[in-house]
């Protein structure tokens, strides 16, 4: 390691020259070696006044920039926690002086974007000075994945929106407890006060409760369950008699609240919804018909009010629903079990199966000390050596249907996550029936398939299902497979 005068030369030179080379210098000289007396000597250089408070803080943003965009040495514990704990000392005594400096130039807010993407509880303190910012909203307001991903429980984001991001408060994940609920009350009464009476913004709270509580943790993330939410909050932003309208479709369908915004979310932009308005009356059989479409997911094919008078409704609920095709980001353990009861008779409260292509299925425990995650490793060590990357159950299990065409089975009690691939085979298909058919009546199944053609993974929609739901679902998977193999010429495999 340098000498300190060196290091402190080098710092201040590094900055000025805006060097990453010089920066990533200075890090690796800091860094070895790097013990509890060079930890008091760093804090108390950066707390000091041997070097400026402008340098200080470019060397940290710059330091949580370089560590960002390399894998190199500079990636320890420097740089992932003495660094951005020296940024939030500086700015907690300097907060002027750091907006004074991003607010230069577009370079000095990517530099800010950079600090609030890779440490976004430390970058709050500063959020209600910065929301407003050009590059800002640009690279992180308009981001909601990132919003929805690592700022949900950010309170003091949602508490400093620009008003015109005000449908943002969708991702507050607010927990069920009266301190939570009377928060995100008070998110609705900010934000739309002055546009939505108080029985309008109570609605709109547990229509956000309703979506934060839907079941499935097989892949869907927040952004995904909270858009319906977005939707809402986002059309009384442009129509501040949004709310209005949706009172005139309740009272023409004769749904609630809730259904009523899911239905019109799902059919806003087809001319089903318009068709619908225009009627005078419904009768008895298309308001039935409303009623499941404001439960189900997305109908294929009903487009139109012709499309819906074309079926009956048991023919309707037997029409294939679109699929919600996700990230495996968005699952990373395996079922959050409601109960302590056992999904099979034969099965232990935690579990994993694997079904191989022609039916024949291997099973182990997952102990209590153990995760589900390497408990897919060891059911498919002979065959496969996943990745340093591949590390989730999701992932492991993806894989497995990817390379093995196989159908895994993550088990916790109650629950069951299937992962199948969209070719799945006959004897895969009679086994996972019988599974089905063999459980408690309390079952729960999350079911995600590989879709081969499109290289990409959907799930069977936002709630777990119910043991003939289960059924019926991968019963349609096994027919849009047979249906491609005969229109591509294929000779089917029932194995």
């Amino acid at each position: 390691m340098d000498s300190k005068e060196q290091i402190i030369k080098a710092i201040d030179t590094s900055v000025n020259d805006s060097s990453t080379k010089g920066i990533k210098k200075v890090i690796d000289d800091i860094s070895k070696d790097f013990n509890f007396e060079m930890y008091n000597w760093i804090t108390d250089l950066f707390m000091g006044e041997e070097l400026d408070t402008r340098t200080k803080l470019l060397f940290c943003l710059n330091g949580i920039r370089v560590r960002e965009d390399s894998n190199e040495s500079i990636n320890n514990v420097f740089t992932r926690q003495v660094i951005p704990a020296l940024l939030s000392e500086l700015l907690m005594h300097n907060e002027d002086e750091f907006i004074d400096l991003i607010s230069e130039n577009d370079k000095m807010q990517e530099l800010l974007v950079n600090y609030i993407r890779n440490e976004p509880s430390d970058a709050m303190q500063i959020w209600h000075r910065v929301s407003n910012l050009k590059i800002v909203k640009k690279e992180i307001l308009n981001d909601e994945d990132f919003i929805s991903n690592k700022l949900s429980d950010e309170r003091e984001f949602f508490e400093n929106l620009p008003q015109e991001y005000a449908n943002l408060i969708c991702y507050y994940n607010a927990e069920f407890r009266e301190l939570d609920y009377n928060y995100l009350q008070y998110l609705y009464e900010k934000y739309f006060g002055t546009i939505l009476n108080e029985k309008e913004r109570i609605d709109l709270t547990a229509l956000h409760y309703h979506n934060l509580k839907l079941g499935n943790n097989i892949g869907i993330s927040t952004k995904i369950r909270m858009q319906p939410v977005n939707f809402v909050l986002s059309e009384v932003q442009k129509n501040n008699n949004y709310m209005s309208e949706i009172s005139e479709f309740q009272n023409k369908s004769n749904l609630k609240f809730i259904p009523a915004v899911l239905f019109m979310y799902k059919y806003h932009n087809e001319e089903l919804y318009k068709e619908i308005t225009e009627l005078n009356e419904l009768n008895n059989g298309l308001q039935e018909k409303i009623v499941y479409l404001a439960q189900a997911d997305r109908i294929v094919g009903i487009r139109t009010l012709e499309d819906l008078n074309c079926v009956n409704l048991n023919e309707l609920k037997k029409m294939d629903n679109e699929v919600i095709y996700v990230s495996e980001l968005e699952s990373t353990g395996g079922p959050e079990s409601k109960t302590s009861s056992r999904i099979f008779s034969d099965s232990s409260y935690r579990e994993i199966r694997r079904i191989n292509k022609d039916g024949s299925m291997k099973k182990i425990a997952v102990g209590n000390q153990e995760s589900h995650e390497s408990a897919v490793a060891r059911i498919y060590e002979e065959d496969i050596d996943f990745s340093s990357d591949c590390i989730t159950a999701w992932q492991r299990s993806i894989e497995s249907a990817k390379r093995l065409s196989a159908v895994t089975l993550v088990i916790e009690n109650e629950q069951c996550h299937i992962y199948m691939p969209s070719n799945i085979s006959f004897n895969q298909v009679k086994k996972c029936t019988e599974l089905i058919y063999s459980a408690t009546d309390s079952s729960k199944f999350g079911i995600a398939v590989y879709d081969r053609d499109k290289d990409k993974t959907y799930v069977n929609g936002f709630d777990l299902l119910k043991k003939e739901e289960a059924r019926d679902f991968l019963s349609r998977i096994r027919k849009k497979s047979i249906q491609a193999s005969f229109s591509e010429g294929e000779v089917i495999d029932i194995q």
